[in-house]
């Protein structure tokens, strides 16, 4: 069951510029804007009493200004380059959705590079931020080798943990470690103004099933993602 969080605000980022695929955001993914997956995904949720899409692109504001539900900002240019930090561009949206909208509470930023990440994914995510006393919920997901295993090739080749040579470590000895996945952050507006970042003690992880934590970064990751959109059932369809 969706609790919902009254005051909240959905925000998709999808700046122009991609290093490894031009035009990513924009460019069509089974027949939709890699962006829109994500738009599509906050509408259909119904959890947000705003959607917002912030981008520097003419072309994705462009096509997205007739999408019924969804504010669309331009975003500075200054906060468009390969150098500004996403945690920038989010401070800067949410500040400015403040002044227009005070009451505004909770946020949850939707990253494009993740098509896969539906409405039934962000109505759990919003709801583990409404039932606890969380600031912050963030997609995770397991690494699928403990990070213990990791080795160095610098000068030959040596564990990074020095452990791993230990001839009484055990097998069980291992670890569970998780990366950031599904492009998915929520929180409380005045928790990341106040801090600047997502991590601390009312924080929680997220675990994000392997389709929804597709992230989109290269074209063989884009050929694989057109294989698994044309596979997708219509109840994993954003």
């Amino acid at each position: 069951m969706t609790v919902p969080l009254n005051h909240s605000l959905s925000l998709i980022i999808a700046r122009s510029g991609s290093q490894r695929i031009k035009g990513k955001n924009r460019r069509l993914l089974s027949g939709r804007p890699l962006y829109k997956w994500s738009v599509d995904a906050a509408i259909e949720s119904k959890c947000f009493d705003e959607v917002w899409l912030s981008s520097d692109d003419n072309e994705i504001l462009e096509t997205a200004k007739d999408i019924e539900g969804l504010c669309v900002d331009k975003r500075p240019h200054d906060l468009a380059t390969n150098s500004a930090k996403g945690t920038d561009v989010l401070r800067y949206i949410l500040e400015k959705a403040r002044r227009q909208s005070p009451s505004l509470k909770n946020f949850c930023l939707l990253l494009p590079t993740s098509p896969f990440r539906n409405a039934k994914v962000v109505q759990e995510v919003m709801t583990a931020l409404a039932v606890g006393k969380l600031e912050f919920v963030v997609g995770i997901q397991a690494f699928h080798v403990s990070p213990m295993y990791r080795v160095s090739t610098k000068d030959g080749l040596h564990p990074a943990d020095p452990s791993l040579l230990d001839p009484h470590r055990k097998a069980d000895d291992r670890y569970a470690a998780y990366h950031l996945a599904g492009g998915i952050f929520a929180g409380r507006i005045d928790a990341f103004l106040e801090r600047g970042h997502f991590y601390g003690q009312r924080s929680c992880g997220f675990e994000i099933d392997p389709i929804s934590a597709w992230d989109i970064d290269t074209e063989q990751e884009w050929a694989a993602a057109e294989i698994i959109a044309s596979g997708l059932s219509a109840s994993h369809l954003p």
